[in-house]
């Protein structure tokens, strides 16, 4: 026996065992084993539709307990006794798919579809399972079919209209958006989209009025706003990027990287007082030393507030002392509050596989020139350079340091 099966609770058991029971006589003994029912075992052929329906069960049993592996075998013998069902050849399809056999699932993908031609979801499978496998225009086929069946059919419509975006096919989706567009006029992802398509082509205009039919439509819609913000940020219009991110943490209050985006934007125009009232309701979020606050002490870095900067890095760093982004970054605060020998120490804890590595080691360098021990500088830079990191910048510098 399966010892994942050994572990399902009584009553997912007795749910499959009153869906088995569902498909045969009463008075057919269901078996107490939840093994899977072996197709040499069965004598005549009335009992395959019971030993199909009862494999079946066992396996949704499995997919409910996430154990795909047992399922794919329960729906394999599943179809032993009903090879041709339609229904176990999709459900086997969408569990190999979870289990990473694409080429398998097409195959019983494929099946399905030449059984129930006018299957939309079927369809909507084997387009999908092509598409994974990079056979785009095989996708694109089936969606095509589907909507030639049924031009009304949303699903597909948005399918074909996301699979045409993903080819930078954008004069295409734009037309099947167009047409979903006259057929549901409140299709909310259907303008979504459409304003996508439009930020990428830097139609700002048509963009702009695409999302803000999605928001008229679902007002709190979460990725039309931040889309809109950051066609704000590309046309330069600071004052309603400022409301759009406003309008997100007020639907929204507890969302990190609005109110973060807001911080920067009140720095870069000068009001620091309502950056600052951003800063402290970020700060009852999150807790001193969450990796999350490393975006505050690095914004702080970056609009020269060094002492607040320090207070949060150092608390990551405490944290988390193999955070080589915080460690750095507060060496950098250090030394830019003129904390030279802490920040010299920071910096020399960076590991030398970190992307940091270099960086730390020239700004521990410029920091021994800044103490008039140029020649240990130049040490230093040797030993960076022997240690393998032959990098264009450390020859600059050390040149530079000879000619003092």
């Amino acid at each position: 026996m399966n010892k994942a099966i050994q572990k399902i609770s009584i009553l997912s058991l007795c749910v499959s065992m009153t869906l088995a029971l569902s498909c045969v006589g009463v008075e057919e003994k269901f078996p107490l084993k939840q093994e899977t029912i072996i197709s040499s075992e069965i004598n005549g052929k009335k009992d395959f539709s019971r030993y199909a329906y009862q494999n079946y069960a066992f396996a949704c049993i499995a997919i409910t307990n996430g154990n795909y592996h047992d399922a794919e075998i329960y729906l394999k013998e599943a179809l032993k006794y009903d090879k041709d069902s339609p229904y176990l050849l999709m459900k086997l399809s969408e569990v190999l798919v979870e289990n990473g056999k694409m080429e398998d699932a097409l195959h019983f993908a494929k099946r399905t579809v030449d059984l129930t031609p006018d299957d939309s979801k079927a369809r909507e499978l084997l387009a999908e399972i092509y598409s994974q496998l990079k056979k785009f225009d095989l996708a694109i086929s089936q969606y095509r079919q589907i909507l030639k069946k049924d031009p009304h059919n949303r699903e597909a419509g948005l399918y074909l209209s996301t699979l045409y975006i993903r080819l930078k096919k954008y004069d295409c989706a734009l037309n099947e958006l167009s047409i979903l567009i006259k057929n549901e006029p409140e299709l909310m992802m259907a303008h979504y989209y459409k304003g996508r398509i439009n930020l990428e082509l830097k139609a700002y205009n048509k963009a702009k009025e695409a999302f803000n039919k999605a928001l008229e439509i679902n007002p709190g819609f979460l990725p039309a706003l931040f889309d809109l913000a950051t066609l704000f940020n590309k046309t330069d219009n600071v004052d309603m990027e400022i409301g759009t991110y406003n309008r997100i943490v007020h639907l929204y209050p507890h969302n990190t990287i609005a109110r973060e985006r807001l911080i920067a934007l009140y720095y870069k125009i000068g009001q620091e007082e309502l950056a600052e009232k951003h800063m402290d309701e970020l700060k009852k979020m999150l807790d001193p030393g969450d990796r999350k606050r490393k975006r505050l002490g690095l914004m702080y870095l970056k609009y020269g507030k060094f002492s607040e900067s320090i207070a949060e890095l150092t608390s990551i760093v405490s944290a988390w002392p193999n955070d080589q982004e915080a460690r750095y970054y507060l060496g950098v605060a250090l030394e830019q509050n003129e904390n030279f020998n802490k920040a010299y120490q920071n910096l020399n804890l960076i590991h030398p596989a970190s992307s940091y590595f270099i960086d730390a080691r020239m700004r521990m360098a410029y920091i021994l020139e800044r103490q008039k021990k140029p020649d240990t500088a130049i040490k230093l830079l040797k030993e960076t350079i022997n240690h393998g990191k032959k990098n264009p910048r450390l020859y600059l510098m050390l040149a530079s340091l000879y000619e003092i």
